[in-house]
């Protein structure tokens, strides 16, 4: 509602908003849920278990977080360490919510508004002053321990039951 709000009040940004947001989620989340994280799902799935299932998640949450450091390019190496935590954080909760709900949909939908909202308010634009930072990686660590907790709250990790882990689709010998 935030993003649809933010988008009717700022149309100068729209256009580049939705391309970030789709470029950006479209890829990631087939390559981070879908690809890394159901292939480690697949890999443990006759014996898995909550240790199991959260290796899974933290590794392809580390690999999306460290994907980002390729950021560095358009920004500033304090402003790169903010978002690798904080995309760690998200990874988590995007994780969360693909194993949760067996499906990468939603998944993919709130990592677009998080990237169209975070683009409809600036653009592309990047502020690079170091006094901006004072107090952000402490901040980009406590949003990434909100994001982890909200995804483990999500998972409900203790009961297998609500896990909705992705089918691995084979070829059958007949």
């Amino acid at each position: 509602m935030i993003s649809i709000l933010s988008s009717i009040s700022n149309t100068n940004h729209l256009f580049i908003s939705l391309l970030i947001g789709l470029c950006a989620a479209i890829p990631e989340e087939c390559l981070f849920r879908g690809i890394v994280l159901g292939s480690l799902l697949n890999d443990n799935n006759k014996n898995m278990d909550k240790r199991k299932l959260l290796f899974c998640l933290i590794i392809s949450s580390t690999f999306f977080a460290l994907y980002h450091i390729g950021n560095i390019h358009s920004q500033n190496l304090t402003m790169t360490i903010i978002q690798v935590f904080e995309t760690f954080g998200m990874g988590c909760l995007f994780g969360a919510i693909y194993i949760r709900k067996g499906s990468i949909l939603l998944s993919f939908l709130l990592n677009f508004f998080i990237d169209f909202t975070g683009t409809i308010g600036n653009g592309q634009i990047v502020n690079n002053s170091p006094s901006q930072y004072k107090y952000s990686i402490v901040i980009s660590l406590i949003y990434m321990l909100i994001f982890s907790i909200i995804a483990f709250n999500i998972l409900n990790i203790d009961n297998k039951s609500k896990w909705e882990l992705p089918i691995r689709i084979g070829l059958s010998n007949q």
